[in-house]
């Protein structure tokens, strides 16, 4: 460790060091250099400036011992680094050789279990984590009397997702009274309005193959009079309509899905699920057709129901 590191850890660049390469530059201070015995005399990588390396300017005819790595190169497949078979016997019966001394087994056992359990030892790790800042046990914040260690200086008072209650289970009665309190809140006509067209927003509906079908259709039959509003951008009394005329008519056409609009779903016979719908709209002055996805596949039917419902006078 550094003998007068107290002086040098906050500041920027050693006051009195400059690289030795000759480049004229100030060396910076890092975190590391608390475990060197002395400030180094170099920036990283300088200190082979200006040295040539040992195998400039020479040929495998001058130098033996290019001439002796040019061989190795061959006898192990060139270049690429594709082994030669004779190469790979030579290498595995050395390996067996060296398996078969005892000694040998029980070394390479030992580095083993260092890179299994980590090749820091735990007075290392703690130098290398610097451990400046003292820790302490606290109790949890969120009354289960469990405890967690962290540092004095740290903001924490929960142990891990205790903050947000995931561990506590509520009881009959808060479960109950938070009920009663939704119930409420939904039996208000604005606040489930507005709560459901914030939920269609999320969904980002768009109209599904029946729906396209249809407006297509409509499309065809009377030209830029109907509207598509069932991804929640046209509300009715906290309902949201399939299609709804603009030209100036208050008649609004329903799909509705065998399955979902089915009795099995609503636990209503389709009659009547039928009336509720139309009743409702016609509290707003509305007319309403509604259409059942089987209908779609009688295209003379279902344009002439269409065609019938479009000419009925507004009352």
């Amino acid at each position: 460790m550094m003998e007068n590191w107290e002086q040098y850890k906050d500041l920027e660049y050693y006051p009195d060091r400059v690289c030795k390469c000759g480049c004229g530059s100030r060396i910076k201070v890092q975190p590391w250099h608390k475990w060197r015995d002395s400030p180094p005399r170099y920036i990283p990588s300088h200190n082979r400036r200006g040295i040539a390396p040992w195998n400039k300017n020479l040929t495998k005819e001058v130098a033996p011992q290019l001439a002796k790595s040019e061989e190795v190169r061959k006898k192990i497949g060139g270049s690429r680094g594709k082994y030669s078979e004779e190469y790979g016997r030579a290498c595995s019966v050395r390996a067996m050789k060296l398996w078969e001394d005892p000694s040998y087994r029980e070394k390479q056992r030992e580095a083993k279990k260092r890179v299994k359990h980590g090749p820091h030892s735990e007075e290392a790790k703690r130098k290398m984590r610097g451990e400046r800042i003292p820790r302490e046990i606290r109790i949890c914040g969120c009354g289960c009397e469990g405890t967690f260690e962290c540092k004095i200086n740290s903001k924490q008072r929960f142990i891990r997702y205790h903050a947000c209650g995931h561990h506590w289970k509520p009881d009959k009665e808060f479960i109950e009274k938070r009920r009663i309190a939704q119930k409420k809140l939904w039996a208000d006509p604005k606040y489930k309005e507005k709560q459901l067209k914030a939920i269609f927003e999320g969904l980002k509906l768009l109209p599904n193959k029946p729906e396209k079908f249809l407006l297509n259709l409509l499309q065809e039959l009377f030209s830029n009079q109907w509207k598509y509003v069932g991804d929640g951008k046209f509300w009715i009394g906290a309902r949201n309509p399939d299609f709804i005329n603009v030209n100036g008519r208050k008649k609004i056409i329903e799909h509705f899905g065998d399955y979902h609009h089915g009795e099995g779903a609503t636990g209503a016979s389709n009659d009547q699920h039928e009336q509720e719908r139309i009743n409702h709209f016609a509290k707003y002055g509305y007319q309403t057709l509604i259409i059942w996805q089987h209908e779609l596949k009688d295209l003379d039917s279902l344009i002439e129901k269409i065609v019938n419902f479009s000419e009925v006078q507004e009352k």
